[in-house]
């Protein structure tokens, strides 16, 4: 009895699972999504010689054009936050920022996609007496596209970032350049 219970439950409902399929042709066109997540960053720092790891938040937003489903192109912005400021302390905020050109390609033909980008990084601080540098970065990475409802897709995913950055005062005092890589764990929210 509860077989034919299971099997009139999924005949009943094998009509919906056509509702989420997805039409090749809808993702075509602009696309956008927004990011957080948790992210271990190493620097080494030029003049010190020594490298620090830290774990920290990140934070992300994406968008482009798609002229084939299977290829999404644009621009990543992403902070990497190393310090975070407060209510108390205000004037102690840091951390990297990354604006990568970016192709997302989903090689299978379904949901799974591989990333790679390339720009420009920078550190950023609110700390008194250190300074920001500018450098260059990059960005891999790979992740899926589940589908929520109609055009949005909830996209967990994972990136590694790298990059050099030069002339930054950090620690106060000392103008120095550095290197980073980071590992991101991140849920994004993609629309296309």
């Amino acid at each position: 009895m509860i077989r034919l219970r299971a099997l009139a439950a999924v005949i009943a409902f094998a009509p919906c699972t056509s509702a989420l399929a997805i039409d090749p042709a809808s993702l075509e066109g602009w696309w956008g999504g927004a990011d957080i997540g948790y992210a271990s960053i190493t620097r080494h720092f030029s003049v010190q010689g020594e490298s620090t790891t830290q774990h920290k938040m990140f934070t992300g937003l994406r968008a482009g054009y798609s002229w084939d489903p299977r290829l999404l192109l644009g621009v990543e912005a992403s902070n990497w936050l190393l310090k975070g400021a407060s209510a108390w302390r205000i004037n102690e905020g840091q951390g990297i920022q990354t604006l990568n050109l970016i192709a997302q390609a989903y090689p299978a033909g379904n949901r799974w996609w591989v990333k790679g980008g390339f720009g420009g990084a920078r550190f950023w601080t609110d700390v008194p007496e250190e300074g920001t540098g500018r450098g260059i970065g990059g960005v891999l990475g790979f992740g899926y596209d589940a589908p929520l409802w109609g055009a949005f897709r909830l996209t967990p995913a994972i990136d590694f970032a790298f990059g050099r950055i030069n002339d930054a005062t950090s620690p106060a005092g000392v103008k120095q350049n550095q290197r980073f890589r980071a590992f991101a764990f991140k849920i994004g929210l993609t629309f296309r």
